[in-house]
């Protein structure tokens, strides 16, 4: 999928996201819908991604904030393999790295917890759902 950035974190004529600059999803007769570059991850934009409407990739930092953490914080997550998956736009050490909200929305979904014992090696694999802050 062919990857777009944009920096516009307002709507566009009311038809836009926020964080897009063109209605989304956007889509190329030859390589079907295009995935975009988010700055801004906004509650609105969580609930269409997990209705599954839309999906786009966002930056560090912008995952950073959503999730309440810094964004040095969530590269130490990276490299410990304790954070949300994440794709790294090229070989090199310095390649850009983008989350898919789609698998951030599903990493929040599996940390979820009602008490401190429900986590851990003796936690229990099942139980009642708490729901994330774009569900209420």
């Amino acid at each position: 999928m062919p990857i777009e950035h944009s920096t516009n974190s307002h709507f566009e004529g009311g038809k836009g996201l926020p964080g897009l600059t063109t209605p989304f999803p956007r889509s190329h007769p030859l390589t079907g819908p295009s995935l975009r570059t988010v700055d801004v991850i906004t509650p609105e934009l969580l609930r269409l991604v997990e209705s599954g409407a839309v999906d786009a990739l966002a930056t560090s930092a912008a995952t950073a904030e959503s999730l309440g953490l810094k964004p040095n914080t969530l590269e130490i997550k990276r490299t410990r393999g304790e954070g949300p998956p994440f794709l790294k736009l090229g070989a090199r050490k310095n390649a850009p790295v983008r989350y898919l909200l789609s698998d951030v929305v599903a990493w929040l979904k599996q940390n979820r917890f009602q008490s401190t014992s429900g986590y851990g090696p003796h936690a229990a694999t099942t139980g009642p759902s708490i729901p994330t802050p774009w569900e209420k």
